[in-house]
């Protein structure tokens, strides 16, 4: 394996991983958001403490589930995630603010429709 010089990804600063990576300056506040289905009670990120929440394995997102006392149920990727939402198997999903919106805009034509709940579940440099 080589070396890399410099890389531009979706790759929030987190404490570990600044142990091998040198970030530069924040220049971009992202925020994890939480979706859940149309028809589902919950208003606020507290109403899902100790529920089961979907999430990437390994991710800020499930990071953002465990800091705010929700369950969470990884999987490899996101659509894996969302797919669990959709059969029932967790209340609601979490994912940065593009990738949560992708999904709810989709839904509406396909799937159990959703919605994006409005507090962040974290902010992540």
């Amino acid at each position: 394996l080589g070396r890399v010089d410099i890389t531009a990804a979706n790759l929030a600063y987190t404490q570990s991983r600044a142990e091998q990576i040198q970030f530069s300056d924040p220049y971009y506040l992202a925020k994890e958001m939480l979706i859940v289905p149309v028809d589902d009670a919950g208003q606020k990120k507290a109403d899902y403490e100790g529920q089961r929440v979907a999430s990437t394995k390994g991710s800020t997102s499930e990071m953002s589930i465990k800091l705010n006392k929700s369950e969470p149920l990884t999987f490899q990727d996101t659509a894996s995630a969302y797919l669990a939402v959709q059969q029932g198997k967790a209340r609601g999903m979490v994912a940065n603010t593009m990738t949560t919106t992708k999904f709810v805009n989709e839904s509406k034509t396909k799937g159990k429709p959703m919605r994006m709940i409005e507090e962040p579940m974290l902010y992540q440099p």
